[in-house]
């Protein structure tokens, strides 16, 4: 495990970092940063989409109680029009990594380095199956996700969000032609797909969606806009409006 290498290279309290959700037509992306004791073991740690929903949901109580420190992490589907999923599952990991409690000294993380967070960073070669930090943000961000996910559907019956998780079922695609969009789901995906992305907000809807258009003068216009770490340096009060979760036992 890539966590035992750099525990032998000096590097202490290493956090993995992973995202959930950048791939569903509809919901927030979520990120999750981990730092896990190597003297307190989860045995079943792996890459969350090689588990079932039932295993994911026990190591996610036993990852919460047994993780230094976690942090769990979303951008709402405003934002992301905003600036792009690429830079949205970013700004999350971004987030949670800067939430946690106490500070990580080096990122494991699946993905291109966050360079604005000025610590080391090592990528291993298959991620959630090389290291178990890694595995356990996996399973933090996907679970916080489904759970979110399981509550949309409730607000916004007949798109079976409780099934799909926002992922572009067959179902999901036609009950999109049927009902048109709702507003959680991306506009930027649905028109890539050619489906319906026009919504109305309900009343109570806008909750959520301001934080879009107060980010206007920070955030370009463009979807291919890139988020500079002076960028992100400059908006730090976006933890509170994107933190979900966070909690840990302290060093060990």
């Amino acid at each position: 495990m890539w966590e035992a290498k750099l525990e032998a290279l000096g590097h202490h309290l290493i956090a993995g970092v992973d995202e959930a959700g950048r791939g569903p037509l509809a919901g927030p992306v979520y990120a999750a940063a981990c730092i896990l004791s190597p003297d307190r073991l989860i045995t079943g740690l792996d890459d969350s989409k090689r588990l079932t929903a039932r295993q994911r949901e026990q190591l996610f109580w036993q990852i919460k109680q047994q993780a230094v420190a976690y942090a769990v992490a979303q951008v709402p589907v405003a934002l992301i029009e905003k600036i792009n999923i690429r830079q949205a599952s970013r700004l999350a990991m971004l987030v949670a990594v800067q939430a946690l409690k106490p500070s990580a000294a080096a990122l494991l993380i699946d993905h291109e380095p966050l360079l604005s967070t000025g610590l080391p960073q090592f990528s291993p070669d298959h991620g959630d199956a090389d290291s178990d930090s890694i595995a356990a943000a996996s399973i933090l961000a996907k679970v916080s996700r489904d759970n979110l996910l399981r509550q949309l559907d409730l607000q916004w019956p007949g798109y079976e969000f409780g099934k799909n998780k926002g992922y572009g079922t067959k179902a999901h695609i036609e009950a999109l032609r049927q009902l048109g969009a709702s507003p959680e789901h991306r506009p930027l995906f649905l028109r890539k797909f050619k489906l319906p992305a026009d919504h109305t907000l309900a009343p109570g809807q806008l909750e959520g969606y301001l934080l879009a258009d107060q980010l206007d003068h920070q955030f370009p216009q463009s979807a291919s806009a890139q988020l500079s770490a002076e960028a992100l340096a400059g908006i730090a009060w976006i933890s509170q409006a994107c933190l979900v979760s966070q909690g840990g036992s302290g060093c060990p």
